[in-house]
């Protein structure tokens, strides 16, 4: 008797056995796959924030050059107006003449020949 409840004793272990270590072996596999899954997005978000950096300072370089020979170019254009608009005889011209005052009317909102109803021969008739 001692040998039929040593032999269900070990069956029932055996059983509870393998169903504990396939359990646990599902566990561990999902848990090895998330991990792997894990690493490999975490070097995906490195690497594209390496990228984002080197695009803003690239940015940052190109924008940099930019604002550089902006100030180049406004810089050589008014040096060369200022040269190029004393020499000129229209440039003289302007400057005697800023002193005066312009005379300016304001334009009117009718005209002395209108044909239509607001003619003043139609008017004068009532």
């Amino acid at each position: 008797m001692a040998w039929l409840y040593g032999l269900i004793g070990l069956t029932i272990g055996f059983i509870l056995g393998i169903s504990s270590t396939r359990y646990l072996s599902k566990n561990i596999r999902k848990q090895q796959h998330l991990r792997l899954e894990l690493e490999k997005t975490k070097t995906e978000l490195l690497n594209y924030q390496k990228e984002i950096q080197e695009y803003l300072s690239q940015s940052i370089n190109l924008l940099d050059k930019m604002v550089y020979n902006y100030r180049n170019l406004h810089q050589h254009i008014s040096k060369r107006s200022e040269n190029i608009l004393k020499d000129n005889y229209y440039y003289q011209n302007f400057e005697q003449n800023t002193n005066e005052p312009l005379s300016v009317q304001a334009p009117l909102d009718y005209s002395d020949n209108a044909s239509s109803l607001l003619s003043r021969k139609y008017n004068n008739q009532y």
